[in-house]
């Protein structure tokens, strides 16, 4: 690693000397090996502090107050920041992020599709030798960097890093020239510098040039080094205007370089109308491509193209060149612009070998990204007494493990499918953890005794480890409930029985009729998922007309119960006068306290009685006096 890092510098050097062109390079160590499956961490910019973020404008050609979009002016950016790892919260394969405005692109014109491999990486200095902190990873699209840290991060508590990025305007987004306001974030943290981007100087007005002749502006806008080496490639832009040019008067579009013109050369040629911008950075799909209304002169060093002004119809011109290079050797590209085989101008753009070929090489020797090695968990329920038997229903909650001990929020939450089975996604392979039963299948045993699982130790190395997992079935028992009749008729009616588990309604009633006096439900649960035991109870729906019902324990007894004939209350003689077809029922004479009628003998008898006793007790107590 560090011969790679040396080599790497020492053309990085080279490349800002002879150019005045610098990007930053990856001086970080390939990954070891390839793993099986590699997880994305969590984003960490909150245990990033002590944001600073700054600026300089770099110009090799001295300093100009304008941003001038060229080959040699860049924005360079140092952000400085410390890792806070003290709760070692951090792992291997997390990072934080840097968000480029979207009108910004890193690393110039490096095309973006290669360019993490030329972000910087970041490092450190152990023992003497280079070790690596943070991998780049660079995304296009939304213009974000990943720094994603490699297992180094879980050895320290905490990191001081400084990593410095060469911005450029985005030709694609930051069209044209004018004052732009740039806002990137660096870790949450927020930073925003404005500046007058040029991206070429402008062309005199039509009005301030009196002869005729042609101006132009140029740059290499793009280079494009594929990671295999096999597709190497370039883009050349220029903008000319014809000044005082008349219908009839030729005009020459020519090209010429160290790498030849052939079949897989593109030139464009692209007429730009009053209210287009002066400029190279033009959007080619809003304008008119104008190449068929040249003649073509291929030659020898490149390739000519020729017609007038009024065949071309245009007097400013955007020419767009895309062709081939060898990394080994140093670019020159000219696109030269001419009026009737005479007045001409042009501008010769040069990348030096150097620079190319560290590009190739860091391209070709990309840093892998860190992998947090990761596995996928496959929890098979089975039945505790035939493990061939597969349960679903089972539903699981995944913590993170601490001291043997779930820590923290679930992660994840599986429930077993048909065929038994749940997937954990992308647990790490160096992690702990611990798995909750919070249901249970149906019928079966919730198993409350946590599940460890150190995923290492599950390992075979493929993408998926395995684990099964038992439940006890629930134990089953029988409910037998029996009929008592008491009485009545020998034919006895239909009635019906609800079974009740723990005082709720179990199911539908069933019917005991033809002079059934038993039903017994079968194959119940003895107890819930917990373990507790179940109490069934059973009671009767409906009391059959003329019984009364009791319950004890399982026995319902019906009591039939008689109904005595009603009596009747004699008429007063006279009868009933208002209605003599009516007859009123009296409560039988059982019923009805029978109170002595109005002068019988037996009130006058008893009155005698008391009073002789009254008497007789009387003259005993005035015996007892007189004697004393």
């Amino acid at each position: 690693m560090a011969s790679r890092a040396g080599r790497l510098q020492r053309l990085f050097v080279s490349f800002a000397l002879l150019v005045g062109f610098s990007f930053l390079l990856n001086t970080g160590s390939s990954a070891e090996a390839e793993s099986v499956l590699c997880g994305i961490g969590k984003n960490v910019d909150s245990n990033i502090a002590n944001v600073e973020v700054s600026h300089e404008k770099r110009d090799y050609n001295g300093q100009s107050s304008d941003w001038q979009v060229n080959n040699y002016q860049y924005l360079l950016v140092t952000m400085k920041g410390t890792v806070d790892n003290r709760d070692s919260s951090i792992r291997e394969g997390d990072f934080f992020t840097i968000k480029l405005d979207d009108r910004l692109r890193p690393n110039g014109i490096f095309d973006e599709e290669s360019v993490s491999a030329l972000i910087p990486t970041l490092t450190t200095t152990v023992d003497g030798s280079d070790v690596v902190v943070a991998v780049p990873d660079y995304n296009p699209t939304t213009k974000t960097i990943r720094y994603v840290f490699t297992d180094y991060i879980e050895s320290v508590d905490s990191l001081d890093f400084m990593v410095k990025l060469a911005d450029y305007p985005d030709l694609k987004r930051a069209t044209g020239n004018g004052t732009y306001t740039f806002n990137s974030t660096y870790a949450g943290t927020p930073y925003s510098y404005t500046y007058d981007v040029l991206w070429e100087k402008p062309l005199p007005a039509p009005s301030e040039v009196t002869a005729k002749e042609v101006r132009q502006t140029a740059m290499v806008t793009n280079v494009l080094i594929s990671e295999d080496g096999t597709q190497n490639k370039y883009t050349h832009r220029a903008y000319a205007r014809f000044y005082n040019v008349a219908d009839t008067d030729g005009i020459a579009i020519s090209y010429t370089g160290t790498s030849p013109y052939t079949a897989q050369t593109r030139l464009k040629v692209y007429g730009l109308r009053d209210e287009a911008a002066d400029s190279f950075g033009a959007d080619a799909s809003s304008l008119e491509d104008v190449t068929t209304k040249f003649s073509v002169t291929v030659q020898a060093s490149g390739i000519k193209l020729e017609s007038t002004v009024a065949e071309a119809g245009y007097t400013r011109f955007m020419v767009e060149l895309v062709n081939d290079f060898d990394p080994n050797a140093a670019i020159n590209s000219y696109l030269g612009f001419s009026i009737n085989g005479g007045q001409a101008a042009g501008t010769t753009v040069n990348i030096a070998k150097e620079s190319l070929m560290a590009a190739a090489y860091a391209i070709g020797n990309r840093d892998e990204v860190p992998c947090r090695e990761v596995r996928n968990l496959e929890i098979t329920k089975v039945d505790a007494d035939d493990a061939s038997k597969k349960l679903a229903g089972a539903t699981f909650e995944v913590y993170r493990a601490e001291n043997g001990a779930a820590k923290g929020d679930p992660i994840q939450t599986v429930t077993t499918d048909q065929s038994g089975m749940a997937v954990v996604e992308s647990l790490d392979l160096k992690g702990q953890y611990v798995l909750v039963e919070t249901a249970a299948p149906e019928g079966y045993l919730l198993d409350k005794t946590p599940v460890k699982v150190v995923v290492k130790d599950l390992d075979k190395g493929v993408p998926t480890v395995q684990l099964s997992v038992q439940n006890k079935r629930i134990e089953r028992t029988d409910f037998t409930a029996s009929k008592v009749w008491v009485g009545g008729s020998d034919e006895r009616p239909a009635i019906q029985l609800q079974l009740f588990c723990d005082g709720q309604k179990l199911g539908d009633p069933v019917t005991l009729k033809d002079g059934a006096t038993s039903y017994t439900w079968k194959d119940l649960d003895k107890t819930d998922q917990l373990g507790a035991a179940y109490q069934y109870t059973v009671d009767e729906v409906e009391v059959p007309a003329g019984y009364r019902k009791s319950v004890e324990g399982s026995v319902i007894t019906n009591t039939f119960v008689e109904e005595e004939p009603p009596g009747k209350i004699e008429e007063p003689p006279g009868g009933n006068t208002e209605n003599p077809s009516v007859v009123r029922t009296v409560p039988p004479a059982s019923a009805v306290k029978q109170l002595p009628a109005t002068g019988d003998s037996a009130v006058y008898l008893l009155c005698a009685a008391v009073i002789a006793a009254s008497l007789i007790g009387i003259a005993l107590a005035q015996a007892r006096r007189n004697r004393d």
